[in-house]
């Protein structure tokens, strides 16, 4: 049920991933990434290993599920955005705000491969990084946490 106390930036500040839906030619182009969640508004790296940038100067409507499947705990959460995504140009800082809390603060423990992390968040940059910016026109919060969860929605009264 949506939730109209649903603690955006607490849950959204979790380390989860985002599934982002473009519009494709067919169908809907659907991807898991990672994101940040600052200002309000969802931010994702993106360069030249992806298609993101071209889908979205034809197209800049996304929607985007962050979600938390905990059947052991019983803690099921949804966020469900749209809106029209921006191209902004890259930012060290942001980036590594990003990358550090999915990989830990340490740059020097990040992969390096199949992507080579540490070089996301160091002079020189690889050429074609950006920000998508998605600053939500809707935002809405799903709890369907089980009952016997400390998660769940408590009924009123």
């Amino acid at each position: 049920m949506e939730d109209p106390n649903f603690d955006f930036d607490a849950f959204l500040a979790e380390p989860r991933n985002a599934v982002v839906a473009t519009n494709g030619a067919h169908a809907p182009i659907l991807r898991t990434l990672s994101f940040s969640w600052e200002e309000n508004a969802f931010w994702i790296i993106t360069g030249p290993w992806a298609k993101l940038v071209a889908r979205l100067r034809k197209d800049p409507n996304i929607s985007l599920l962050v979600d938390c499947t905990d059947y052991d705990s019983g803690r099921l959460l949804q966020v469900i955005a749209r809106g029209q995504a921006e191209i902004l140009p890259y930012d060290i800082e942001r980036a590594y705000r990003s990358m550090a809390r999915y990989r830990g603060p340490d740059v020097s423990s990040w992969s390096t491969s199949p992507t080579n992390y540490p070089a996301l968040v160091q002079e020189p940059l690889p050429p074609g990084l950006n920000f998508i910016r998605l600053k939500p026109t809707v935002l809405k919060g799903f709890n369907y946490s089980f009952s016997r969860s400390p998660y769940a929605i408590k009924p009123a009264g």
